[in-house]
C-alpha cells in the first residue's frame, strides 16, 4: 500500500516538475517594434544678401549666422532648403544687388550645419549664366549635398531625387513658375526645371512608383503676399492627384500657410510658402518704429513633417507642424550707433530667450501666417 502511494506521488512529481520545465523553456514574448520612422526639417530662401557675406566672412563660417536653430537640423533624418544663389566664384561675377553669387564655402557650411537636399530651380538660378549654374552643382556634388530642380540637361533635371532613411525612400523633385533669365535650350544644355503643370504631374506619378513617398518643391507665387494664388492652390491639387505627399513652396519671401488634407485615403501637406531663411531684407525694421507688417520678410518657419510606414507597402504623413523663426538683423543699431558691427543671425522664437517682446508680437504673426498649420511643441530646454 505503502509502495503504491510513493509511486504515485512520484508520478505526479514527476508530470508536475516536466510541466514546470517546459513552462519556463517558453520564449518570451516579442516586444513590438517601433515603425519605421522618417523626420524632414524644411526651411525657405538661403539668400546671399551682401551684408548676409560679409558677416559670414567676419565670423570665418555661414554655421554661426543659424547655430541657433542646427540643433533642430541635427534631429532631422533630412533637412530642405531653397538655395536662392548660384555658387559660381570661378565662373561668375561678383554679387551685385538682385544678381546673386555665393562663396564656395557656402555648400560645406551647409552640409556641416545639418542639410542634406537643396531645390535650385527658382528664378535667381541663371544669375550667373549656365556655367555658373554647372559650377554650382559642382559644388553642391563635391560637398555632398543633394539638389534638385536643375542638371547638365533636361533629363537630368527632371530625374528624381530619392533619399532613403530607416528603410523608407523618399523622392524629391522640384520646378520654379518663374525666371528673372531663362537660359532652357532645347534640354541639351544645363537646365532648371520650368512649372509645366502637365509635365509635373507626369514626373510625380513616375517618382511615386519609384519611393515611399513624393516631396515636391516649388518657387511659385508672388512675393510680399501672404495669400497663395488662384494658381498655387490649383497646381497643388493636381500634383497631390498625381502622387506628391507634401508641397514645399518659396518665392514670396513672406510666410503663406501651411494645409493638410485628405487625397485618396492619405494625408498630404502644402506650405505655400516658407518665407526666409537667412536673408538681410527688412534690415531697416525696427519693432519700437515700425508696423508689424513692416518686419514680415525676416519671419521663417522651418517645417517638421514626419513619415511613417504603416504596412510594408504603405508610408504615410504621420504629422506635420513648424518651428517658428526670426532673423535679427542690427542695421539699425549700427546706423543709430547702438553697434560696433553687423551682425545677423535666425534664431528660434520656440526658446526660452525669446519669449519677451517683441519676439511674442513676431510669434503671433507667424502663427497668423502659417495657419491653420500648427506650432509644433516648444522646445524643452
Amino acid at each position: 500500500m505503502n509502495r503504491r502511494f510513493l509511486l504515485a506521488g512520484f508520478c505526479v512529481w514527476m508530470v508536475l516538475g516536466c510541466g514546470s520545465r517546459q513552462q519556463s523553456a517558453l520564449p518570451p514574448a516579442p516586444v513590438p517594434q517601433e515603425p519605421e520612422r522618417v523626420r524632414l526639417v524644411a526651411v525657405g530662401d538661403i539668400l546671399m544678401h551682401f551684408d548676409v557675406k560679409r558677416v559670414a566672412q567676419r565670423t570665418g563660417s555661414f554655421e554661426p549666422l543659424w547655430s541657433d536653430v542646427e540643433p533642430l537640423f541635427q534631429r532631422a533624418d533630412i533637412v530642405f532648403g531653397n538655395l536662392e544663389t548660384p555658387v559660381a566664384p570661378l565662373t561668375g561675377k561678383r554679387g551685385v544687388p538682385y544678381i546673386f553669387n555665393a562663396p564656395i564655402e557656402l555648400p560645406g557650411d551647409l552640409k556641416r550645419s545639418g542639410f542634406t537636399i537643396l531645390s535650385t530651380a527658382n528664378n535667381h538660378a541663371y544669375d550667373q549664366g549656365t556655367q555658373g549654374q554647372l559650377e554650382t552643382q559642382t559644388h553642391l556634388e563635391s560637398d555632398g549635398l543633394a539638389f534638385i530642380g536643375s542638371g547638365k540637361d533636361k533629363a537630368s533635371a527632371m530625374t528624381p531625387r530619392i533619399l532613403e532613411s530607416h528603410g523608407i525612400r523618399i523622392a524629391f523633385l522640384a520646378w520654379t513658375d518663374l525666371f528673372n533669365i531663362d537660359f532652357n535650350r532645347e534640354g541639351k544644355s544645363p537646365w532648371v526645371n520650368h512649372l509645366v503643370e502637365e509635365e509635373a504631374c507626369v514626373a510625380v506619378r513616375a517618382a511615386r512608383q519609384q519611393a515611399d513617398a513624393v516631396i515636391v518643391s516649388i518657387h511659385w507665387g508672388v512675393e510680399d503676399h501672404h495669400v497663395p494664388t488662384d494658381r498655387q492652390r490649383e497646381v497643388a491639387a493636381k500634383l497631390f492627384e498625381a502622387g506628391a505627399d507634401l508641397i514645399l513652396g518659396h518665392h514670396p519671401h513672406v510666410l503663406q500657410p501651411l494645409e493638410t488634407q485628405e487625397q485618396n485615403g492619405r494625408k498630404v501637406a502644402v506650405a505655400y510658402s516658407l518665407g526666409n531663411f537667412i536673408s538681410n531684407q527688412n534690415r531697416t525694421y525696427a519693432s519700437e518704429r515700425m508696423s508689424l507688417v513692416q518686419g514680415d520678410e525676416r519671419d521663417g518657419a522651418a517645417v517638421v513633417a514626419t513619415f511613417v510606414r504603416k504596412a510594408p507597402d504603405r508610408v504615410e504623413l504621420e504629422k506635420i507642424g513648424y518651428v517658428p523663426l526670426w532673423t535679427e538683423n542690427n542695421w539699425w543699431q549700427m546706423k543709430t550707433g547702438g553697434a560696433s558691427q553687423r551682425e545677423i543671425q535666425v534664431v528660434r522664437l520656440d526658446e526660452a530667450d525669446h519669449q519677451g517682446e517683441p519676439y511674442a508680437l513676431r510669434r503671433t504673426r507667424i502663427h497668423e501666417m502659417m495657419a491653420p498649420g500648427e506650432e509644433i511643441e516648444p522646445r524643452v530646454n
